[in-house]
């Protein structure tokens, strides 16, 4: 497996579990989240194995998205989120819709901004 792949991989358990940190360690939680900004997985990648492991992040992000309320961790996992329904499994639509809620109605004005530029995307 190219090592971007490993990379990518293996920040998916981490989300998959909840890295719910106490205060104070939730720097290390929004870094991992930022890992597919420094994968950047290459083209020459088996398509399907990155097809895969693309999938599996974005339902692991989206699943951490709403679950996590620290705004550290939204703001690193939303610019890399998609937020249409199309984009995941039937049996996600709904996750989704409330992953695009929490954003379009967060305080913070950088996820609401975000949320309105990847739903209209």
């Amino acid at each position: 497996m190219p090592q971007s792949n490993r990379t990518m991989s293996g920040g998916i358990p981490g989300v998959r579990t909840g890295c719910g940190k106490p205060p104070g360690e939730q720097e290390v939680e929004a870094a991992l989240l930022e890992r597919p900004y420094w994968t950047d997985l290459p083209v020459e990648a088996d398509s399907v194995n990155r097809s895969a492991l693309v999938k599996e992040w974005y339902e692991a992000a989206l699943r951490e998205f709403a679950r996590n309320e620290d705004l550290d961790v939204r703001r690193c996992i939303l610019p890399g989120l998609p937020l249409r329904k199309e984009s995941y499994p039937a049996e996600l639509h709904d996750l989704v819709d409330r992953a695009a809620a929490i954003a379009r109605s967060h305080a913070d004005e950088y996820l609401r901004h975000r949320a309105e530029i990847q739903v209209r995307s």
